[in-house]
């Protein structure tokens, strides 16, 4: 048996048996030895935490977000919240609201430290943490439902 060109050294060999042996078929998903109902969610040992990210980028959904962003934290969610490019330039005539739910609302808000200083602004203009898109990143990696303004 000769190398297939796709593939190199020893896998070209072998690459048709496992190709062979993985063929998969329906999961099943199984528990103590009987099948799990499938009109049912698995249970686990303790309560999920609902978090909610909101991604504004929009000077003109900055009201709507902060709007959501309350209402959610009434019904027991986790917000976080990443304002970028011109949602930024927005941030400073909401600072009050703003301050509301970092202190009283206990959110998480950041804005993009780029986006500010394109704008001239600065942290205590803006009113909330400059982070950078690796926080942008970490809020909707954690985050079980995102919401984009764009």
């Amino acid at each position: 048996m000769g190398r297939r060109a796709d593939l190199p050294g020893s896998a070209a060999r072998h690459r048709h048996r496992r190709r062979a042996r993985h063929r998969g078929g329906a999961v099943r998903v199984v528990r103590r030895g009987r099948r799990l109902p499938r009109s049912r969610a698995v249970r686990g040992s303790g309560a999920v935490t609902r978090r909610l990210a909101l991604v504004v980028s929009v000077a003109g959904d900055v009201p709507a977000a902060l709007a959501l962003a309350r209402a959610a934290r009434r019904q027991g969610v986790e917000v976080a919240a990443f304002f970028m490019a011109d949602a930024v330039g927005a941030l400073p005539a909401v600072r009050a609201e703003l301050a509301a739910l970092a202190d009283d609302h206990d959110c998480e808000l950041v804005a993009c430290a780029t986006s500010a200083h394109e704008r001239g602004l600065r942290e205590a203009d803006v009113g909330v943490l400059l982070g950078s898109q690796d926080d942008h990143a970490a809020i909707v990696h954690r985050a079980n439902r995102v919401v984009a303004f764009t």
